[in-house]
C-alpha cells in the first residue's frame, strides 16, 4: 500500500512540475483529440487559460494545423509513434505572435515532440512538448552577420592574410592571398605553406611563424619572395585556443617591394635621386650627430607639419614620443656606431601634436672612419597597426545599405578629418535624414521602410564621390564627410541630390514620396572641430530644416 501511495505522490509531483514550472509548452489530449491538460508556460505564452482550453478539441482551437497537415502526426501519435518537428522544416506548431522588439519573426519559433500518452501499456492519448528556440536563432542569425561582415573586411584587405597553424598549414587565407598564390580560398585550406608560398619542401629557418610558435610574441621580418614576385613586409602574431596554448599564428605579409628598391637605388646615386626622394610617399631623413636635421623630404614635412625655417631649430627629441625617445636615442647610437637597423618603429609626433606611429630602416654614413649623419626612410604604419589589433573583430559595414556603420564611419572620417585641418584643407560634413520613416513603417511595413533606406543609401553613392565617406549612423540618419569642398560645392551637391530624389520617385511608383531633409557644416581652420562637433552641428541645421517644411505642410 505504501509504495502505491509513493508512486502515487511521484506521480502528481511530476504532473505538477509540467504543469507549474517545465519551461516548455506540454499539452495532452485523449484518442479524440480532445485537450486535457494545458500547462502554466502555454497560458503565459499564448494568453489562453488552461480552463478556457480544456475539454476542446484541438484542431478546432487551431484550425491552421490541419492546413499545415498536423494531424497526421498526431494520427501517429494514437499508433505509437513519436514524432520531431523541426523548426528548419515546419517553423511552428502553435501560432504564438511576437512583440515588436523580436521582429524579425512574426511568430515563436519551436521544435516539437508529439509522443503517445500510455497508461497500463494502453494509448490513452498525445503528450506535445514545445521548445521555444526563437531566441536561440536570433543569437544565431547575429553570429551569422558578424561572421559575414568580418569576412568581408577579411576579403577587402590588400595585404595577404593567412591563419597557419602550429604545424604550417593554413586554415584561412584572404582572397588577396589566394590570387597571388593562384589557387581558391577554399583549395587552400590544409595545404602547407612553405610548399605553395616559399615552393620549398621544408619551412625556411628564419621564418617569422616558426618563431612566433616557439616563442609565443610577435616577430616581424623582411624578405624576398621569388614565388611572390618581391620584397615583403612579414608580421606573425600568435593566437591561441581556449586553454591558452598557442595553435597557430596570424600571418600578415605587405609588399614593400617599391620602398625596397627606392632603398637600393638611393644607395646607389644620393644625387640622381634627389627629386625621386623628395616626392616617395615615405618618410626620409637624415640627421647629424647631435640629432639635428640635414635633410627631410617633402613627405616627411606634410606628415609632421613643420616649416624649413623650424626644421632648422628640431632635433630628434623635439619629434618622438617621450615613451619612445629613450629607446630610438639607443637605436641612433648602434647606428653611429656604424650598424645598419632594420624595421625600427617610432612614434613621431607632429607640430599639432598627433601621433605617428612609423617603421622604416636606417643606415649611417662614414667617411674616412668617422661618422657623419644617418639616413633614414620611414613610412606611416599606423593604419597598419590598426588593422593588425582590430582584424578579427572589425565589422564596419551596415548590412542593409552596405554603407559604413557608426562605428565605421567615425573611424575612417575621424582620419580624414585630422588630415583636413593638418593640411588646412576644405571638408564638409552632410547630415541627411529620411522625411515620414515612422509613417512609411507604421502603415506600409518595415519591409517598405528598409526599401526606402536602401533607396536613400543609393541615391547618396550617386550624388557624392567615391573618395567621399558615407556612413548611415541611425535608423534613418546618414552622413557624409567630403574633403576639398567648398559650401558653394556643398550646394550644388544638395541640388543633385534633390534632382536625384526626384528622378527616383518618378521612376518608382509606391504609395509614398521619398523625401530628405539636409543640413551641412564646413570646417573653421581657426577652431578645428572635432568629428562629433560636426555631426551635430550639422544635424542641428538639418533639424532646422525639418523643422520649416512641417511648417509649409500645415500652412
Amino acid at each position: 500500500m505504501q509504495e502505491l501511495i509513493n508512486k502515487d505522490l511521484f506521480s502528481l509531483a511530476i504532473l505538477n512540475w509540467i504543469d507549474k514550472i517545465a519551461d516548455q509548452g506540454i499539452f495532452a489530449t485523449d484518442t479524440e483529440l480532445i485537450i486535457r491538460s494545458w500547462n502554466l508556460w502555454l497560458e503565459r505564452q499564448t494568453g489562453k487559460l488552461s480552463k478556457e482550453m480544456i475539454g476542446k478539441k484541438l484542431f478546432e482551437v487551431y484550425p491552421e494545423l490541419s492546413v499545415k497537415n498536423m494531424s497526421t502526426y498526431y494520427m501517429e501519435a494514437l499508433k505509437g509513434q513519436v514524432t520531431v518537428l523541426s523548426q528548419r522544416f515546419h517553423k511552428y506548431l502553435i501560432p504564438i505572435k511576437l512583440s515588436k522588439s523580436e521582429a524579425f519573426f512574426e511568430h515563436m519559433q519551436q521544435n516539437v515532440k508529439i509522443a503517445p500518452l500510455v497508461d497500463d501499456d494502453k494509448i490513452v492519448g498525445t503528450i506535445t512538448v514545445i521548445q521555444d528556440i526563437t531566441e536561440r536563432l536570433l543569437r544565431e542569425l547575429e553570429l551569422k552577420k558578424e561572421k559575414d561582415e568580418w569576412e568581408m573586411t577579411f576579403n577587402a584587405l590588400p595585404d595577404l592574410i593567412a591563419i597557419i597553424d602550429k604545424d604550417y598549414r593554413m586554415l584561412k587565407i584572404n582572397k588577396a592571398m589566394a590570387e597571388k598564390l593562384g589557387i581558391s580560398q577554399e583549395r587552400a585550406k590544409g595545404l602547407y605553406c612553405y610548399e605553395y608560398v616559399h615552393r620549398n619542401k621544408f619551412q625556411p629557418e628564419l621564418c617569422p611563424h616558426r618563431r612566433t610558435i616557439l616563442e609565443g610574441k610577435t616577430f616581424t621580418e623582411e624578405i624576398y619572395e621569388e614565388n611572390l614576385g618581391g620584397y615583403y613586409l612579414i608580421s606573425t602574431s600568435p593566437i591561441y585556443d581556449e586553454k591558452g596554448l598557442i595553435r597557430g599564428s596570424v600571418h600578415i605579409a605587405h609588399d614593400i617591394t617599391k620602398r625596397k628598391l627606392a632603398e637600393e637605388k638611393l644607395k646607389e646615386s644620393e644625387e640622381i635621386f634627389r627629386d625621386f626622394l623628395e616626392n616617395a610617399h615615405e618618410l626620409i631623413q637624415s640627421v647629424n650627430e647631435s640629432g639635428r636635421f640635414l635633410y627631410v623630404n617633402k613627405r616627411w614635412k606634410e606628415v609632421l607639419g613643420y616649416t624649413d625655417e623650424e626644421i632648422k631649430h628640431l632635433t630628434l627629441k623635439d619629434i618622438l614620443k617621450p615613451e619612445s625617445y629613450e629607446n630610438c636615442i639607443k637605436k641612433f647610437e648602434e647606428t653611429k656606431s656604424g650598424k645598419v637597423l632594420e624595421n625600427v618603429e617610432a612614434i613621431f609626433i607632429t607640430k599639432y601634436g598627433d601621433e605617428i606611429i612609423a617603421e622604416g630602416n636606417i643606415s649611417p654614413q662614414i667617411k674616412n672612419g668617422k661618422f657623419i649623419c644617418t639616413r633614414a626612410i620611414f613610412r606611416d604604419i599606423s593604419i597598419h597597426k590598426r588593422i593588425e589589433e582590430t582584424l578579427r573583430a572589425l565589422s564596419v559595414l551596415d548590412a542593409l545599405t552596405g554603407l559604413y556603420n557608426r562605428r565605421g564611419f567615425a573611424a575612417i572620417a575621424r582620419q580624414q578629418l585630422e588630415l583636413a585641418i593638418r593640411m588646412k584643407r576644405n571638408a564638409i560634413m552632410f547630415f541627411i535624414d529620411i522625411d515620414g520613416m515612422k509613417w512609411i513603417n507604421d502603415n506600409l511595413g518595415h519591409s517598405e521602410g528598409d526599401n526606402a533606406l536602401i533607396d536613400t543609401a543609393n541615391i547618396l553613392k550617386q550624388t557624392f564621390r567615391t573618395s567621399d565617406v558615407i556612413g548611415r549612423i541611425g535608423g534613418d540618419e546618414f552622413v557624409v564627410f567630403a574633403m576639398n569642398i567648398g559650401k558653394d560645392n556643398a550646394k550644388i551637391l544638395f541640388k543633385r541630390l534633390n534632382q536625384n530624389v526626384n528622378n527616383l520617385n518618378k521612376l518608382k511608383k509606391r504609395p509614398y514620396k521619398l523625401s530628405l531633409s539636409t543640413g551641412f557644416t564646413d570646417i573653421d581652420i581657426g577652431h578645428p572641430p572635432t568629428l562629433e562637433e560636426m555631426i551635430r552641428k550639422a544635424d542641428n541645421i538639418m533639424y532646422e530644416q525639418k523643422k520649416k517644411k512641417k511648417i509649409q505642410r500645415i500652412n
